[in-house]
C-alpha cells in the first residue's frame, strides 16, 4: 500500500506541473478566461497548439496509468465501494438507490455540486471513469479556444461539467473491479521508467508557489490528479478548482 500511495502522490506533483506549463502556454495566448493576470507561468517550452495537444494527451495518460496502479489495492477501488453500498439494498432500485448516493458522495455530494469533491477519492476507477471524463471535457474547451483564439468560456464548460457530473451518478455500469489487479511492483517499475525523467526536469518547480490569479479557469469539481497533501482515501477542504484542477494545497 505504501508503495501505491507514494506512486500515487509522486505522480499527481508531477501531473500539476506539466498541467502548469499548459496553463502557462493558454496564459501567454491570452486565452485564460480570467484575463491571464497574475505572474506569468511556466510554458515547459509549449510553444504550438500541437505542443499544446501533445501535452493534454501525456496528462490523460497519466490519469490512466494512476488509475491502473490503482487498481492493485483492495482499498483504492471504487468497485469495492460501490459493490458494499449495493449490498445493503433488498430489491433493484433499492440497489440503484444506493448506488447513485455512493457516487454522489464521492462526487458533487448534493443536485448542484454545494460541496463538490469535498470527499473526492484518487480511486481506480473513479480516475478512469469519473475524473477522466472530466479533463476530456475540459481540454475539449481548450481546444476550441485555440482553434477561435478566443478566451474560454468559463460559463459553458461550467454548464456542460455539471450536466455530465449529473449523469455519471444515475449510471449502474460499467460495474468496476471490486478486487485487486496487477502486480504494484512491476506497475511501479513501469511508471519509474516512463515518468522518471519528467519528474526529474520539473522537481524544482514548485507548484504550491504558482499565484492564484495566474490559474486559467474556475471550474466546480475536483482535484482530479492534483498535488493534494491527503492521502490517496483521504477527504480535505471543498477544493477550489481552476481548469479542473484544484490548488496543490486543496485550497
Amino acid at each position: 500500500y505504501d508503495l501505491v500511495d507514494v506512486t500515487r502522490q509522486v505522480l499527481s506533483d508531477l501531473y500539476a506541473r506539466l498541467y502548469i506549463q499548459l496553463a502557462g502556454y493558454l496564459q501567454r495566448r491570452g486565452l485564460s478566461a480570467r484575463g491571464g493576470g497574475g505572474e506569468p507561468l511556466p510554458t515547459g517550452g509549449i510553444r504550438t497548439p500541437a505542443e499544446a495537444e501533445a501535452r493534454m494527451a501525456e496528462l490523460e495518460g497519466l490519469i490512466s496509468d494512476v488509475d491502473r496502479l490503482l487498481g492493485t489495492q483492495e482499498w483504492l477501488l471504487l468497485g469495492r465501494w460501490i459493490g458494499m453500498a449495493r449490498e445493503w439494498g433488498g430489491t433493484a432500485a433499492e440497489k440503484a438507490y444506493l448506488e447513485f448516493n455512493a457516487r454522489n458522495v464521492l462526487t458533487l455530494w448534493g443536485p448542484n455540486g454545494e460541496i463538490a469533491d469535498y470527499a473526492s477519492k484518487q480511486w481506480n476507477g473513479l480516475l478512469s471513469d469519473f475524473y477522466l471524463p472530466r479533463w476530456r471535457l475540459f481540454f475539449s474547451s481548450v481546444r476550441e479556444a485555440l482553434a477561435s483564439d478566443a478566451p474560454l468560456d468559463e460559463e459553458a464548460f461550467r454548464q456542460a461539467l455539471l450536466h455530465q457530473e449529473r449523469a455519471w451518478q444515475t449510471k449502474t455500469t460499467p460495474t468496476f473491479p471490486a478486487q485487486p489487479v496487477g502486480d504494484t511492483v512491476a506497475i511501479v517499475a513501469e511508471l519509474r521508467a516512463r515518468y522518471g525523467a519528467a519528474i526529474r526536469a520539473t522537481a524544482r518547480e514548485d507548484v504550491y508557489a504558482v499565484p492564484e490569479a495566474a490559474y486559467v479557469v474556475h471550474a466546480p469539481g475536483a482535484d482530479v490528479l492534483s498535488a493534494s497533501e491527503g492521502e490517496a482515501g483521504g477527504a480535505g477542504e471543498e477544493p477550489e478548482i481552476r481548469a479542473g484542477v484544484a490548488r496543490p494545497d486543496g485550497r
